[in-house]
């Protein structure tokens, strides 16, 4: 049903989001709770709730066969994903051979990577998460993964592909030199599902592809399903330099090809569009008639390059695609956005939206109400959390 829906959140740092009957303290704290909010009937909830993982106090070690809409893998249960923040999250692609597949194969989301101690404790922990019932949650970290694994990381951005055998994409990120100090990864890595043909199970598989141009961590990407290409925009480079951005260009990274040299790399990472760079905006696509659309909001300038000040055309912008899948080629324009709503905030004294203070937030593409016999497409999307870590005036963190 389209008017219903959940979004879904898995741990983070922060004071928490508004949940029914708890008064959250003021104090920042990094979580492992897989937070939920509902939207039934076309309405959405005043408040998260929690998902419970019932799989004992201290865990488990049991094996188990989780039958998921990418296939069935073997993992080890898990009652948490453990405190962290700085991972990513991503939804599994559906098998195309599914043809029926029943409730509890409807969703299967991945995640990867994250921050799960000190400031320089990244990690490469991989996790199945699913519903046992439309209550009950389950978490697994898959047994069998093979091929070297990404270096540990946080702050890289992880992207669904809608691939037969491909299911994700991890690309830069923070993680740890050999010298001990942090530091910013170019690094892009496929993850891939491959059937053992007698059991009918599958395992994970990495493989390390093209690295990017230059390191950046907390950029935001998106693939273009049609050229199996990967866009990226912004991030910082240096991981002790957080308020210089890598630059203002969004570059196209072909991510399946044949790269016999440096030289051939660099044409390849074709620069397609000079934008105002950003730190931690975030990216959401939607499949048009027309084609391709993708929604970027958000995001810090540079400290040494501009005013704190945000220009909304800066913070909120579009790029379309062009319907011809052989040619299509990007290009910006300025958002014509109807409406922006709070559904929510926390804080009913407060309804001031400044898309120029989303940082580090997640933008969650809606499902479409496609009308056949209209001519108008309306997307919507939600913005979640995000905000800055201050040293000198506190914690910043949206709910």
């Amino acid at each position: 049903n389209g008017d219903d829906l959940d979004v879904l959140a898995f741990g983070g740092q922060g004071i928490g989001p508004t949940i029914d009957g708890v008064t959250n303290s003021p104090t920042c704290r990094r979580w492992d709770t897989v937070f939920r909010l509902r939207r039934r009937a076309g309405i959405w909830s005043n408040h998260w709730d929690t998902i419970p993982i019932p799989v004992g106090s201290n865990g488990s070690t049991e094996t188990t066969n989780l039958v998921t809409n990418a296939g069935s893998f073997h993992v080890h249960l898990s009652n948490s994903l453990g405190p962290r923040e700085g991972h990513c999250a991503c939804i599994l692609p559906q098998l195309e051979t599914d043809a029926n597949p029943s409730w509890l194969r409807s969703i299967r989301v991945i995640i990867f990577g994250g921050r799960t101690g000190g400031p320089m404790s990244p990690s490469n922990d991989l996790f199945l998460f699913g519903f046992a019932t439309e209550e009950i949650g389950i978490i697994g970290r898959p047994s069998d993964i093979r091929g070297a694994p990404p270096e540990p990381r946080f702050g890289h951005s992880m992207t669904s592909l809608r691939h037969e055998e491909h299911l994700s994409v991890v690309a830069g990120g923070t993680g740890i030199s050999s010298s001990g100090g942090t530091i910013s990864l170019s690094s892009v890595h496929i993850l891939s599902r491959i059937i053992d043909n007698e059991t009918c199970i599958f395992h994970f598989s990495w493989e390390r592809v093209s690295d990017m141009p230059r390191p950046r961590t907390y950029h935001t990407s998106f693939i273009e399903d049609n050229s199996n290409c990967m866009y990226v925009f912004g991030g910082i480079a240096e991981a002790d330099d957080p308020l210089n951005p890598v630059d203002s260009q969004w570059f196209k990274l072909p991510l399946f090809a044949n790269v016999a040299n440096d030289s051939q790399h660099e044409n390849d990472c074709t620069s397609i569009i000079e934008q105002t760079p950003l730190i931690g905006s975030s990216a959401a696509t939607f499949s048009l008639r027309s084609g391709m659309m993708v929604l970027c909001v958000g995001g810090a300038k540079s400290s040494i390059t501009s005013d704190l000040g945000h220009d909304a055309e800066e913070t909120l912008n579009i790029l379309t695609f062009q319907s011809d899948k052989d040619t299509a080629q990007p290009a910006l324009s300025r958002a014509p956005i109807s409406s922006i709503e709070i559904v929510n905030s926390g804080d009913n004294s407060n309804d001031n939206v400044d898309l120029g203070s989303c940082v580090h937030h997640c933008l969650v593409a809606l499902p479409m109400q496609k009308d056949a016999s209209s001519s108008t497409e309306t997307v919507s999307a939600i913005i979640v959390g995000g905000g800055v870590p201050s040293f000198s005036f506190g914690q910043s963190y949206a709910r």
